[in-house]
């Protein structure tokens, strides 16, 4: 894998302020080559956020605002 790809793909989560992980350098040798990025490892993971569906909530006959 080329570090460009890596380290554009990082750049690109950072300026959207989405989670970046990065698993591991690919080649033959996985484990000596290692996960570290520029002195670091990224272990970032996106959190799960639930949002009801409109339909779901007026079937139960309850009233919910999910318009924000």
């Amino acid at each position: 894998m080329k570090r460009d790809w890596v380290v554009a793909v990082s750049r690109q989560c950072r300026k959207q302020n989405v989670p970046f992980f990065f698993k591991q350098w690919g080649g033959i040798r996985k484990s000596k080559n290692g996960r570290m990025l520029d002195g670091r490892t990224y272990d970032q993971m996106p959190v799960e956020q639930i949002i009801p569906h409109p339909q779901l909530i007026e079937s139960r006959d309850c009233k919910l605002d999910v318009s924000t």
